[in-house]
């Protein structure tokens, strides 16, 4: 990309104040939080280095010759979205595309060049006139980036000359770091970009900028269609799989979110949260895939809470299996309460609910292949085998695995399932709340297909096709209208169609419009209690009040009664459903919030166990500061905050950030965020206009301005330690010779440090109090200048000048 970044000339520099063009921003992540930088870090600009202050902050580019790189970040994503078909940061960048503006050397500015353009006038006139305060966010900002432009590319100050009386010289950026602490500057920057107010500016200014780009509209759609997509969720999903790319899919995240947040906070925040919950369906699907990375604690919890309430419905006639009942209850005390056999118990029903899902059948020839063929020893018994039998007759034996399979999964998902509450009725209504809300996203059939399982696949296709091939003739011939399908009535449609197998979970409320399943109920066997007993299961799972469990995640949190339901029902209204998902009975899907809750709740008892891409997303959009520390706590409360939306505004975004170095920085600091282990370097380009001012007034008021500022900075805590004075003693340096009088690349202040202090100890002496009393800024009496050599290097000083 020939427009990624601007490296500032060597001469450009800071001068007046009121004049300001664009700020161009390189951001480079340090690395994990609590992770010292090396200071080996690469550059966005082939020829420099990244210096550390040997905290993990970064605090500056510095030229350097003969960099060896590794693959860049930018250049891995980009060759990730290649593989997957997907398009590449730049083609999406919506910050970095050119607009119709150019700037004084004829180059065309991008989207986030001719935004920071428009907020930094706006800003300095706004600071001017009054119009924004002193203690505005803004106006602190203005300040913030004004002095790392100080420190990046020095300053002009105040001076005199034989020939034209007064003006400016420069000084350099070596100079100013004796003046401004950069360290507590990188720390104001990250902070403000956090500003409402200031994102608010930036945002709108953004938009703007796109008006003045051909097409500029169709970038952002084009952005939009990707994040949503389905294609990008599988693509993170298959990224996260690889030890090795981990990292690629955690910059992709960062950099879509940021792009979207350039120009769209609300759909930024948006992807974020269908990012977490599509992020959970996928391994929850990979949990439903292999089964072997579900722990054995939580394949026993789940069989036990599916079995213990079973035995509860039999008990209260939930499930009438006539003069069976009675033995299905004993039989199920007894395998309850024997670890051993109970073990033996969830596993048969497992494998039996593997087959159902794989084939949508379960027969009594093939329990007894299981129960007969020796493997479960604790279930060789009479009792075990009229139970089995019993269960297939009725038609929910393959129900029951299947539960169980996936109630163990989502267990996996929290980390130990009995995290999630204290019952087997609140766990699994926990459960059914949960798989009911990412059952109804709107890409659950490409990113569930574990979850969904090979018969209901296979179901799905079937019906498609049939729905493809015939449409209703009962209905209103107007909604018929020149359909090419063939005619028939909607009976007739519903006879050809498949059934799919249902899941106890409330899986099957919300698949029901994505497996086009027959509007008529299960027919029912001789035997057969399907449905009965997917309404007791389903009407008990219901009546479990887990509004308290919910309450109780807030309170971890600190989030009260009102910001959680706030934060539920955000949650459920930015995740991307199906259209018209409807229920069973072809209603309106309700109860989404409980979904939503439930979903909260799973991701922040699980977060400190992710594996997956769960784990990536809250890598790349949440605070890591957690796993640094090994704080579960933080961990999940990342994930609360992901979900929240407010890590978009409150220092969230973290380590993943490496392939920001390479990104369009004015686009980057759109995310106040992604600067929690990422820190600014920021090189401005700015015209010389001081050699424009010719009026001496005009000189004066800049000095004075120039002092004022240093003031400000000193006043809102960004001056190192003897800033303030080190400033007057430049100040008063400057308008004595005229010039550094020192080599380029030494500070003044290393080389004249005799110098510098001599005039610390006039200036806290009594006259210089006496000076400082009487509102002087600083003083030539402070300079020694009896000591003072003139450096020949870059000719001859004011002081030698007026001796001839």
């Amino acid at each position: 990309m020939d427009n990624v970044i601007k490296s500032s000339p060597a001469n450009a520099r800071f001068t007046h104040p009121e004049n300001v063009s664009a700020w161009n921003l390189a951001i480079k992540n340090a690395g994990d939080p609590g992770t010292a930088s090396t200071g080996g870090v690469n550059s966005p600009v082939p020829e420099a280095r990244v210096e550390s202050d040997g905290t993990g902050d970064v605090i500056r580019w510095r030229p350097r010759m003969g960099l060896a790189t590794a693959k860049d970040p930018l250049t891995a994503v980009n060759e990730a979205r290649e593989a997957a078909g997907l398009p590449g940061l730049e083609d999406l960048d919506v910050a970095g595309v050119l607009t119709n503006e150019e700037d004084a050397d004829g180059n065309k500015l991008s989207v986030g060049d001719v935004a920071w353009q428009q907020v930094m006038k706006k800003w300095g006139e706004g600071i001017k006139d009054g119009s924004i305060s002193a203690d505005d966010d803004r106006a602190k900002l203005y300040n913030a980036l004004k002095a790392s432009a100080y420190v990046e590319s020095g300053v002009d100050v105040y001076t005199l000359s034989i020939s034209e009386g007064v003006t400016t010289a420069s000084v350099t950026g070596r100079d100013m770091e004796s003046v401004i602490d950069m360290s507590k500057v990188n720390e104001r920057i990250k902070e403000l970009l956090g500003s409402e107010v200031v994102n608010n500016d930036l945002v709108a200014a953004r938009v703007d900028a796109l008006t003045k780009v051909e097409g500029g509209e169709r970038v952002v759609e084009d952005l939009k269609e990707m994040a949503f997509s389905s294609d990008y969720a599988k693509h993170i999903q298959k990224l996260s799989l690889d030890p090795e790319l981990k990292q690629v899919a955690e910059d992709d995240i960062a950099a879509t979110y940021i792009s979207l947040l350039a120009v769209d906070p609300e759909a930024a925040t948006d992807f974020a949260r269908n990012m977490q919950m599509n992020s959970l369906t996928m391994d929850l699907d990979a949990l439903m895939a292999d089964p072997s990375l579900i722990s054995d604690e939580n394949k026993e919890l789940a069989g036990m809470d599916v079995g213990k309430l079973l035995l509860t419905l039999l008990k209260k006639g939930g499930l009438d299996l006539g003069r069976r009942s009675a033995e299905a209850q004993k039989f199920l005390e007894g395998v309850l309460a024997n670890k051993k056999t109970s073990k033996e118990f969830v596993e048969a029903l497992t494998e039996l609910g593997a087959k159902f899902s794989h084939t949508g059948e379960v027969t009594i020839r093939d329990v007894e292949r299981l129960i007969g063929g020796g493997k479960y020893k604790g279930l060789q018994t009479d009792g075990a085998r009229a139970f089995f039998e019993t269960m297939t007759k009725a038609g929910i034996i393959g129900s029951l695995g299947g539960a169980i399979s996936l109630a163990s999964g989502i267990y996996q998902l929290a980390g130990q399932g009995g995290k999630l509450a204290d019952t087997p009725e609140e766990r699994l209504g926990i459960s059914k709340d949960f798989i009911s809300f990412i059952g109804a996203g709107k890409h659950f059939a490409d990113l569930g297909n574990n979850i969904i399982g090979d018969h209901n696949k296979n179901v799905k296709k079937f019906n498609d096709h049939i729905d493809n091939t015939y449409v209703a003739g009962d209905r209103v011939a107007d909604e018929v209208g020149d359909d090419p399908r063939q005619v028939r009535t909607q009976e007739e449609i519903d006879a050809m169609k498949k059934r799919p197998t249902g899941s106890f979970l409330g899986l099957d409320k919300t698949l029901t419009d994505l497996l086009g399943a027959p509007n008529t109920p299960t027919p029912a066997g001789p035997h057969n209690v399907y449905d009965d007993f997917v309404n007791a299961f389903s009407d008990s799972l219901d009546a479990t009040d887990n509004s308290d469990r919910y309450k109780r995640l807030g309170d971890e949190f600190e989030i009260s009664d009102k910001e959680g339901e706030k934060l539920v029902s955000a949650v459920e209204d930015s995740y991307n459903t199906r259209p018209g998902v409807k229920d069973a009975k072809g209603n309106p899907l309700s109860g989404l919030q409980r979904g939503a809750a439930a979903a909260l709740l799973i991701a922040s008892a699980g977060a400190d166990t992710f594996a997956g891409a769960a784990d990536i997303v809250i890598g790349a959009l949440t605070i890591k500061k957690g796993r640094a520390t090994g704080n579960d706590a933080l961990i999940a409360k990342g994930a609360i905050q992901l979900a929240a939306g407010g890590f978009g505004l409150s220092g969230g975004v973290g380590a993943g950030l490496g392939l920001l170095k390479g990104l369009q920085a004015a686009k980057a600091a759109a995310a106040p965020a992604l600067l929690a282990s990422a820190v600014l370097s920021i090189i401005t380009i700015i015209p010389d206009i001081v050699l424009d001012i010719k009026k001496t007034d005009e000189i004066n008021n800049y000095r004075d301005e120039l002092q004022d500022f240093i003031v400000t900075l000193n006043d809102q805590g960004l001056l190192t330690e003897d800033g303030l004075n080190n400033f007057r003693f430049l100040d008063a340096y400057m308008y004595s010779y005229g010039q550094r009088d020192t080599p380029e690349e030494v500070s003044i202040f290393e080389y004249r440090a005799k110098e510098a202090e001599h005039f610390h100890d006039f200036w806290n002496s009594e006259s210089g109090q006496r000076l400082e009393g009487r509102g002087q800024f600083s003083s030539t009496s402070g300079l020694d200048h009896e000591n003072h050599k003139d450096y020949k290097g870059d000719g001859a000083n004011l002081d030698t000048l007026l001796d001839y």
